[in-house]
Formats: C-alpha cells, sequence, structure tokens
C-alpha cells in the first residue's frame, strides 16, 4: 500500500515509528503495521509525530521559541512578509555594498550557496525544519524541482507554510527529525539550514537523513555548531557511509550579514518575555552567545553537500 498524502511527489509518507508507507483510511492515514494513526491539523497539514514525542522537554521548548517567534512577527504586523529564520550571507567583497531589504536577499544568498552546483531541476526534496518557508519558496522559483516536502516541529510554523501555498507540488507536515515520517530511499535531496544544533539526538537525524536518501542522493546541510559537533558529526557521517563532495567554513560571512541586518532583526522581534533571548540567539543577532562563540572562534558555520553512495 502507497502513501497519497503528497500524491506529486515520490516522497512516501511512513509511519514514523515502523517505517510503513501509511494508507487512506477515511480521512486517517494509517500505519498497517503498528495501527498508528494520523490526522490533519485545522483541515491544513497532517502532524505525523507520536504522541511521547510531544512529551520531549527539549522539544517542546523549541515549539514554544518559534510560536513566539510566530507573535512577535504577528504583533507587529510583519508576520507574512517574514519568511526566512537564518543568518543569511555576504561575500566579503560586498560588506560595503548597500544594504537595502538584506534579510531576505541574504537569507535567500545562504540558499544558494549552500545548494552550490547540486542538480535540483525535477527532483524531490525534503527540507528539514522548513521554518516559515522561505527556502521552499525560493527553491521553487529559482530551482525547478520536481516536488518539495517541508517539514517542522512546530505546529504554528507548519500551518503558516501551508496557508500560503499555492503549489501543487509543495506539501508541509509536522514532523521529528530525529524520527522521520518519509519512506527508506525515496528522496534525492535532504536539505537542513541551520536546525542540527536543536535537536537532542544529532546522530539519530543523522541516520535519519541517510536512510531517506535514494543511492547518490544528496544531503545539503548549512549550519553553525560548536567545534567538536563538527568533529564529531564528521566522524560519524563517514561512519555512515556518506562522501564529503563539498565542505566550507563560511563564518566569516554570517557574522558579516549578521552585522549588517542586525539592526532591522531586532527592532522586528522586540518583546520583553521569557524567550526573547532565545529568539535573538536563534536568528544570529550581534551580542547573543552563539554570535559571541562564533566571533571567538569555539563555535563555527559550515555548508557541507555528502553524498549518499
Amino acid at each position: 500500500m502507497s502513501s497519497q498524502i503528497w500524491p506529486l511527489s515520490g516522497l512516501i509518507a511512513a509511519c514514523p515509528r515502523c517505517k510503513a508507507a501509511l494508507y487512506d483510511k477515511g480521512g486517517l492515514w494509517e500505519c498497517p503495521v503498528c495501527l498508528g494513526s494520523y490526522s490533519n491539523v485545522e483541515g491544513s497539514a497532517y502532524r505525523l509525530t507520536l504522541d511521547d514525542e510531544r512529551e520531549s522537554e527539549h522539544k517542546d521548548s523549541v515549539r514554544h521559541m518559534f510560536t513566539t517567534m510566530h507573535r512577535m512577527l504577528e504583533t507587529n504586523g510583519l508576520s507574512r512578509f517574514s519568511t526566512f529564520v537564518n543568518w543569511g550571507y555576504v561575500a566579503l567583497e560586498d560588506r560595503d555594498e548597500p544594504q537595502a531589504q538584506a534579510v531576505h536577499r541574504n537569507s535567500v544568498r545562504l540558499l544558494r550557496e549552500a545548494i552550490g552546483d547540486t542538480c535540483v531541476k525535477d527532483k524531490d526534496v525534503l527540507e528539514i525544519a522548513c521554518g516559515r518557508g522561505g527556502n521552499v519558496s525560493t527553491l521553487c522559483m529559482e530551482f525547478e524541482p520536481k516536488s518539495v516536502v517541508g517539514l517542522d516541529l512546530t505546529d504554528v510554523n507548519v500551518l503558516f507554510c501551508q496557508s500560503r501555498n499555492r503549489r501543487e507540488n509543495v506539501y508541509f507536515c509536522i514532523g521529528d527529525a530525529e524520527m522521520l515520517p518519509i519512506g527508506n530511499a525515496c528522496c534525492d535531496i535532504v536539505l537542513v539550514i541551520e536546525a542540527a544544533d536543536l535537536f537532542p539526538n544529532i546522530n539519530r537525524f543523522y541516520d535519519e537523513v541517510y536512510r531517506v536518501l535514494k543511492p547518490g542522493g544528496t544531503f545539503v546541510f548549512a549550519d553553525d555548531l560548536p567545534l567538536f559537533k563538527f568533529e564529531e558529526g564528521e566522524r560519524y557521517l563517514r561512519g555512515l557511509g556518506f562522501d564529503f563532495a563539498f565542505l566550507k567554513d563560511i563564518t566569516e560571512n554570517v557574522l558579516l550579514s549578521s552585522d549588517l541586518a542586525g539592526k532591522r532583526r531586532y527592532s522586528t522581534l522586540q518583546r520583553e518575555d521569557g524567550m526573547k533571548d532565545a529568539v535573538h540567539e536563534t536568528i544570529g543577532l550581534p551580542g547573543t552567545r552563539i554570535y559571541d562563540e562564533m566571533r571567538e572562534g569555539t563555535r563555527q558555520y559550515k555548508l557541507a553537500r555528502l553524498v549518499k553512495p
């Protein structure tokens, strides 16, 4: 039995527990092996997570942070314009160029740098931690994929993306990066930008990416991590069997983007509550802990493209 949740995509919606393909059972999608069932949220995107995942304190804090960010943007009347949640990228030779609309321009540039020479045209793409949908939209406008499935842990992010989606070949779902609701070896490309440090078990995430990629598929990765996590991660990924086709340190470029766009982002996301600092760190504002660690050299930002043999 095959899934038709995403009818124009080659990606197979699967039970996050046992990885069996889901089938339609009167509006619910059910696993034929463990009999787990999954429904849509507010008549929109599907929640393809296990109930016990929602009891994780760390994951609940991540959901709360991004829900807080959404509310900040709604309060300021900027939600519909704010589709990217990343540091952005500025070429060092462009440091003195005018930065009109820098937040989106730099974010799009980061995605382009991450994709590099990867062939996206007519490919089935999974973006893990799709956030507010900026990468998915840009992929469709510039790279012509066959389909894109955007997955995120936070309900409000997925519902925001789904409310803006006008493309038949684009789908969004609520899911967990450590227990992907995706069948084996069905993705041409897996894209992850600035999310891995939020995953409690990063090796489990790497395992899942390897599992869902087709042979010859590409894992496109862009993130800031402590140095030891990069070192451990590279060893682990090579041990899984990945070949590193590209690896580059772009710490200076993302710090420059943060410096140039920081004031605008700070004014956009001002709010006095317990989650403000976490939100500011996530978007890479100058003066935050993560920014300072990158300046000090204990944390780096790298791009990587890895191929599954």
